[in-house]
């Protein structure tokens, strides 16, 4: 083709190098203008024109078959991992272990790491776009959405239980609070998009990073408190921990790997691992200190139970033996709070001290 002015014309080169003209392209009108009486044969083994640009197949980029199974099955033993900790929680709500560790928070911290395992689920479920539009809509934001609520409800909840043992102890008052040249194969996926995605992209990493610093100043300020049945906050810095450097490494993930299944299989991977960990640093740290507490509470409770079946077995020495194992056990607590309380004291009067010392240097002045 030549460009002439807004007139293009349309040459055909035969065999033996003769330059026929076949017609004109007009711009302005989108008309095209051929001349009569040539008869064009393609030298092509199809018969077809050649094209004038390349031709683009697209292939829909599948996640396996097997890799989405696998995926599901991971989540879903997560979710009922989830479960057994609330069920345990809700048997054992009015033992003390279990008392002292909010369970209120604690269901909040596992239907958070519920909604994370849905949202991995979604991320690896197929729904055909075209015939689902409304279907796939609803599943893309179940994807962000359960992934952020249930991020902010575990954390939130977790830095919540420890900021309320910090106010506690702090105020001493309890407060609630390929291509070629002519084709090109490009793989392609559903993508859930929104405008300003990088926006919001940055927005939710910010929030989510904020809440992580905070939770770890709370969780080093606390770490000192002698309240060993409520206090997690090795646990949490843990936690942390763990989702910081998983996080991280999902976030490199889904923005360098071109493989797009893999890249999807391994950031929902990476998902389920983070919320498996969280909760069971969260919950497993919790059995042997029940089962001590339980122990040490429930001993006397045993041995009581049995005199009442058998009264006749009942003797003074037995009676006195329960109530001052009770005695031992809330002396062995409150020894822990006087010298938490001691510690506390002890560094109010060096800070009194020094007071007293700037203020003499003050007046000799």
């Amino acid at each position: 083709m030549i460009r002439l002015y807004s007139v293009v014309k349309i040459h055909y080169y035969l065999k033996d190098a003769k330059n026929v003209i076949l017609g004109h392209y007009y711009e302005k009108s989108e008309q095209t203008a051929w001349k009569s009486g040539i008869n064009i044969s393609w030298g092509i083994a199809d018969r077809k024109p050649p094209a004038d640009y390349p031709y683009v197949t697209k292939v829909f980029s599948v996640i396996p078959f097997t890799a989405t199974i696998i995926v599901i099955i991971a989540a879903v033993i997560g979710i009922f991992l989830a479960l057994i900790f609330a069920l345990l929680n809700v048997y054992y709500r009015n033992r003390r272990a279990i008392k002292v560790a909010s369970p209120n928070i604690n269901y909040t911290i596992i239907i958070g790491a519920i909604l994370c395992y849905i949202s991995t689920i979604l991320q690896v479920i197929y729904i055909d776009p075209v015939n689902e539009t409304d279907l796939m809509l609803l599943i893309c934001r179940g994807r962000i959405w359960f992934l952020v609520l249930g991020f902010l409800m575990v954390f939130g909840a977790l830095f919540a239980k420890t900021w309320r043992l910090k106010m506690i102890f702090q105020n001493k008052i309890a407060r609630s609070r390929g291509y070629r040249v002519n084709s090109l194969v490009v793989y392609y996926k559903n993508k859930c998009v929104t405008q300003n995605v990088m926006l919001w992209h940055v927005i939710i990493l910010i929030l989510g990073g904020v809440l992580l610093l905070y939770g770890l100043s709370l969780a080093w300020r606390t770490r000192n408190i002698p309240f060993h049945l409520a206090n997690d906050s090795k646990y949490i810095i843990f936690t942390i921990y763990n989702v910081t450097i998983f996080s991280g490494i999902a976030i490199l993930v889904g923005h360098t790997l071109s493989n797009i299944a893999l890249r999807v299989i391994l950031v929902a991977i990476l998902t389920i691992i983070v919320t498996t960990g969280s909760l069971c640093l969260i919950f497993i740290p919790k059995v042997p200190q029940f089962c001590k507490a339980h122990r040490q509470a429930n001993s006397v409770l045993c041995r009581e139970n049995f005199y009442v079946n058998k009264p006749r077995s009942l003797t003074n020495h037995d009676i006195h033996k329960a109530i001052l194992r009770k005695m031992e056990i809330k002396i062995s607590e409150l020894e822990e709070s006087i010298q938490f309380f001691r510690k506390k004291a002890k560094k109010k009067e060096e800070e009194n001290e020094m007071v007293k010392g700037h203020s003499g240097d003050l007046c000799n002045l």
